[in-house]
C-alpha cells in the first residue's frame, strides 16, 4: 500500500510534469502493484535514474514495496 492511498482520493492529480503530463494517485497506485509483481519483496534494485517521472514513479515503487532502490544517476 502507498503512504498516500488512504489520504487522497484515486482520480486526484498527484504529479504534473514541466511538460504538463499529469498523473493522477490510481495511475502511481497501478504502476506500483506491477512493480510488485515484478520484483521479489525485499531485494535489492539499481535503478538508473535521471529527473524524470519515471524515476520518480519507480522510486516511490520501491520504497512501498519494501524493494531496497539503490538510485544512481544515468549519466555517471
Amino acid at each position: 500500500m502507498l503512504p498516500f492511498e488512504a489520504e487522497y482520493p484515486a482520480n486526484r492529480i498527484a504529479v504534473i510534469t514541466d511538460a504538463g503530463v499529469q498523473l493522477t494517485y490510481e495511475e502511481i497506485s497501478s504502476f506500483s502493484k506491477s512493480i510488485k509483481d515484478a520484483i521479489p519483496y525485499r531485494c535489492l534494485v539499481f535503478c538508473l535514474s535521471q529527473n524524470t517521472l519515471g524515476s520518480f514513479c519507480g522510486y516511490l515503487s520501491f520504497i512501498s514495496n519494501a524493494v531496497g532502490p539503490v538510485m544512481i544517476d544515468s549519466e555517471m
